[in-house]
């Protein structure tokens, strides 16, 4: 891993294989991306083009997800070409979101967590508290985003072979466990179901 210097001080990481290769270019910096300016190939006028794209030579109607986030890492490992949806579940919260957890508001003073997808919401429910809230949420974006989900709790569920949402037991309280399989996987609201329902499940395997 080796870093290219961008204007304003900022830096970016990419691969040691492309450090010569890009580094032939002056790289600015730009809304956490490194871009630079190129003449059109019609030689009319000039068009800024992102380091991300040109490394993975992504096609005009695709983008690039960071997975990890960071818009300054162009390690070929934290880049996949993706469509427009897919990049947008793999985001973080917004800057509006004072709760600390994606997919988590508070109104009225209920904790609400939901989510949307391909133009559709879902409402998962009311909780106790943000923590809570914020692991039903994560149940949901594992179904809906499978691995380009951005995760309130990255080590808490992954999915199996049969992708069978695991829980991580060491990690992920009890109480709320059945709050977000009921919001998140069975669709109903977090009091529609006893929690007995799945507490035989928990102490064998901790999945469903």
């Amino acid at each position: 891993m080796k870093q290219i210097i961008l204007t304003q001080g900022k830096l970016v990481l990419v691969d040691d294989e492309d450090y010569n290769w890009l580094n032939q270019w002056d790289w600015s910096w730009r809304e956490n991306y490194a871009y630079r300016w190129r003449n059109k190939q019609d030689g009319r006028g000039s068009q800024f083009i992102h380091m991300h794209r040109l490394i993975m030579n992504c096609p005009k109607n695709k983008e690039i997800d960071h997975i990890d986030g960071n818009g300054l890492n162009n390690q070929r490992k934290n880049l996949r070409i993706c469509n427009h949806s897919q990049n947008g579940s793999n985001r973080g919260r917004l800057k509006l979101n004072k709760t600390g957890y994606k997919g988590v508001r508070i109104h009225c003073g209920s904790v609400i967590a939901q989510i949307a997808s391909k133009g559709k919401k879902y409402h998962l429910g009311t909780f106790p508290d943000v923590v809570s809230a914020a692991q039903a949420y994560d149940v949901k974006a594992k179904k809906l985003h499978g691995k380009y989900a951005r995760l309130n709790f990255p080590t808490l569920i992954h999915y199996d072979e049969d992708q069978k949402p695991v829980f991580n037991k060491k990690e992920f309280a009890w109480k709320w466990y059945k709050r977000a399989i009921e919001g998140a996987v069975l669709g109903y609201t977090a009091n529609e179901i006893d929690r007995n329902i799945f507490e035989e499940d928990w102490k064998n395997e901790g999945e469903i």
